[in-house]
């Protein structure tokens, strides 16, 4: 390792004060087990105990992102859970990261995470794309990458889960078409934080995406379904339905999606008002 990069304890307490990093560790009964200073400063707390009798495991949702997370598959990161916090002084506007790991000697799951504060500075917008495979809106792929995909996996297995956005026009016709936009680009990131790095979120139409998982079965489409229905109920402003559905011998990549389209099911979500993003 480079010289540059061997950091004392000391250098790394410093980074995290300076970063604002909130760094903490809960179990799967949402119970906050331990927190740096930074962590408690946020809740103005003093302790542990105080942040279990201000209900912060409630307010971080700490129960619905522990279902949320797969032990099953490689993706243990769960990234940009967008939140405010209400201090005591100011509201916060947080990014919280978890990794999940499983205790060998007693087979319990812990949580490590950290809260990422972040000012008004930060603007929370989708990347421009680059080329005409990216939705300029969500920064998901375009209907363009479906040939791509099919191309790169023509000989082999693929999965798709179609999402769609129940009573998307009327939620634009009830909040307007600047939230509905906002709520397009949550539904985007939302899919996106909870597949691979190498599946894609494609956009097919106004209130539908697709998800693309590349040489995945059955059984792996499920556990992205599972994944998603868990986490959705924390994490999404609007109800919507998941399709799933298998490549079946060398049929077309449209034959799949048509085929998850019809399968659709309603996932449930808590009913929230809309907020406008950070920008």
């Amino acid at each position: 390792m480079s010289r540059f990069l061997d950091f004392t304890e000391n250098d790394i307490d410093e980074l995290i004060h300076d970063l604002s990093l909130g760094i903490y560790v809960f179990n799967s009964d949402a119970r906050i087990l331990d927190a740096n200073p930074v962590f408690l400063q946020i809740f103005g707390a003093s302790s542990t105990a105080e942040l279990e009798a201000q209900k912060a495991g409630e307010l971080l949702q700490l129960r619905s992102l522990a279902e949320a997370v797969d032990l099953s598959s490689n993706n243990r990161v769960i990234q940009e859970f967008e939140m405010q916090i209400p201090g005591k002084e100011r509201v916060h506007n947080i990014l919280n990261i978890v990794r999940a790991s499983r205790d060998v000697p007693t087979g319990k799951i812990y949580y490590r995470a950290a809260l990422v504060e972040v000012n008004d500075r930060m603007v929370f917008q989708a990347p421009q794309p680059p080329d005409g495979l990216r939705d300029a809106l969500t920064g998901s792929f375009s209907q363009m990458y479906l040939g791509e995909f099919e191309r790169e996996f023509e000989e082999r297995l693929w999965g798709c889960i179609v999402v769609h956005m129940d009573h998307f026009r009327q939620y634009r016709d009830r909040y307007g078409s600047e939230l509905a936009q906002h709520v397009l680009v949550r539904m985007s990131r939302f899919l996106m934080r909870h597949i691979r790095a190498e599946d894609a979120v494609v956009k097919l139409s106004g209130e539908q995406f697709v998800i693309l998982l590349g040489a995945t079965e059955i059984s792996g489409v499920q556990r992205v379904v599972r994944r998603l229905t868990n986490a959705a109920l924390a994490q999404e402003p609007t109800s919507f339905s998941l399709g799933a559905a298998s490549r079946v011998s060398q049929e077309a990549l449209i034959a799949t999606i048509q085929r998850a389209d019809q399968s659709l099911s309603r996932v449930r979500v808590l009913e929230r008002p809309p907020k406008r993003m950070i920008s």
